[in-house]
């Protein structure tokens, strides 16, 4: 009898022993499914944060490039303009200075022929102190035409 009873002790430990092994492979084999799909989640999460990432640096640098565009294009126009200025300044500088330089020639031009008439004066009276005939042509003083 005893032995029966050992028997069937030893039996139930096995049974006891078998369920809880079968549990433990249960619930071993679902924290797998759960850690398995906590692994997916992860991995889609991290695909998903990487591409809003990349999309991010690419706007980034999009609008770097507009914004480095723009002060180019805004620099060019600035010189420009200044280069614009400077020239306005400088040609109406050269036309001063032509205005000043026509100025001075005609005012040369008019004492020569304010001279020329002066010595055609003196020629003729002294041509008609010495008694010569003088043609009435030459005796006029004629001023030219300013140019």
């Amino acid at each position: 009898m005893r032995q029966e009873l050992d028997m069937k002790k030893e039996q139930f430990f096995m049974q006891v022993d078998q369920q809880l092994k079968a549990q433990e492979m249960s619930v071993e084999q679902q924290a797998n499914y759960q850690l398995m799909g906590l692994q997916q989640a992860a991995f889609e999460r991290r695909a998903i944060l990487d591409q809003q990432a990349a999309a991010a640096t690419l706007e980034y640098e999009q609008k770097r490039v507009q914004d480095e565009f723009a002060r180019t294009q805004y620099d060019h126009r600035r010189k420009a303009a200044e280069k614009q200025v400077e020239m306005n300044k400088e040609l109406d500088r050269q036309k001063e200075e032509f205005g000043r330089q026509q100025k001075a020639m005609q005012e040369a031009y008019a004492q020569q022929v304010a001279g020329f008439a002066a010595d055609r004066q003196a020629f003729v009276q002294q041509a008609q102190q010495a008694g010569l005939q003088v043609p009435p042509a030459a005796a006029s003083v004629m001023q030219p035409a300013m140019p």
